[in-house]
């Protein structure tokens, strides 16, 4: 009896001891569920940049600006060259009022697709309201190549020059305008106020 109480006891300890070695340790678990997740997540960023660029997009619809922010934001870092993320991202921060933030997302959207005619336009607005009016001529300019029929924009850029003590140059823009359309008021009323 003692005889066979000891050869339990050893096949019930050699079993235990299969099972401790067939077990896998926490820190193997994590490295295999790494190994996993992260080519599951490199196939999936691009969907999953949409969804957050999505969910920004709602975000901004409803006026939540911060959480738009967010998502921009994740959007961005899910797909690095997402210009549209970045120029949503500078509406965003415009509408905080994070003005500075608003114009580094606006630039990086422009590095990425430089014939994005409204973010040009809206640098041109925000250098234009910080006075900075040399930026400002500078991205109404690049409006006015990407679409040269834009006659407002036109003009803006000729109210840059003006700021910035160019009359002349102001006023060839505005002639230039009055040959493409010689009935548009803030032309002939700007040529008027300068005397020309």
């Amino acid at each position: 009896m003692g005889e066979e109480q000891d050869h339990l006891h050893e096949n019930h300890s050699h079993h235990s001891h299969a099972c401790e070695t067939g077990r896998v340790s926490k820190r193997d678990r994590v490295i295999m569920l790494f190994l996993v997740i992260i080519p599951v997540i490199f196939l999936f960023r691009p969907f999953i940049a949409f969804q957050s660029f999505s969910r920004a997009n709602s975000f901004l619809d409803a006026g939540f600006y911060k959480e738009a922010i967010h998502h921009y934001q994740r959007s961005i870092v899910l797909k690095q060259n997402f210009w549209e993320a970045y120029s949503w991202l500078g509406f965003a921060y415009q509408k905080e009022g994070q003005i500075e933030k608003s114009i580094d997302a606006y630039k990086k959207a422009i590095k990425l697709n430089p014939n994005d005619k409204q973010v040009c336009l809206e640098l041109g607005l925000l250098y234009y309201r910080k006075k900075n009016f040399s930026k400002s001529a500078c991205y109404f300019n690049k409006v006015v190549q990407i679409d040269p029929s834009d006659l407002n924009t036109k003009n803006l850029e000729a109210l840059s020059y003006e700021k910035l003590g160019k009359e002349d140059k102001a006023a060839s823009i505005w002639k230039e305008i009055l040959k493409s359309d010689p009935s548009f008021r803030p032309a002939i009323e700007n040529l008027e106020r300068i005397g020309q």
